[in-house]
């Protein structure tokens, strides 16, 4: 079983691309660790639920377009925000909302799981992503090698902090 998994998840298109480049950061420093899984899904529907099975923890990574400051990094624990999950956390049809409901009604989910959706500006589907949105994905990374190389601060009900602007 795999200890950490990190998803992120959209698309190869502009700022919805940030859980991609979180993932791509996490990769760069994870230093061999073999019990940290980094993957990428470029749709968030019930093959989400596949992706976070056999892991203890999953830390999902996604673009968020919620009316908010772009750049801004909103963290929901599972355990404790599952109510408060927005169904803007996906522009797609079945998107990660839905998904994480159903896993929860199945008892599909891992014991521990953290979400991270950063605030993009609506419509933006240029090539590259904005410096707004690589910004916020360095700083998600960062927050993410943090918690990983801290194995407590991941089994703690802390690590929801406030939102963060960039």
């Amino acid at each position: 079983m795999t200890r950490v998994r990190v998803l992120g998840i959209g698309s190869p298109l502009g700022d919805d691309r940030v859980g991609w480049l979180v993932a791509e950061r996490l990769r760069q420093i994870r230093a061999g660790n073999e019990t940290i899984d980094i993957a990428v899904l470029d749709r968030p529907g019930p093959a989400v639920l596949d992706a976070l099975a056999d892991c203890e923890t999953a830390i999902l990574v996604d673009a968020v377009v919620s009316g908010g400051i772009a750049g801004t990094i909103h963290r929901l624990d599972l355990e404790s925000d599952l109510d408060k999950l927005p169904n803007l956390l996906s522009s797609h049809g079945f998107g990660l909302a839905d998904s994480l409901r159903l896993g929860a009604a199945l008892g599909r989910l891992p014991a521990r799981l953290l979400i991270y959706g950063i605030e993009v500006h609506p419509g933006a589907a240029t090539a590259a992503p904005s410096s707004g949105a690589i910004r916020a994905a360095q700083a998600v990374a960062a927050e993410i090698a943090t918690l990983i190389a801290d194995a407590g601060a991941l089994t703690s009900a802390a690590g929801v902090g406030p939102d963060m602007h960039f």
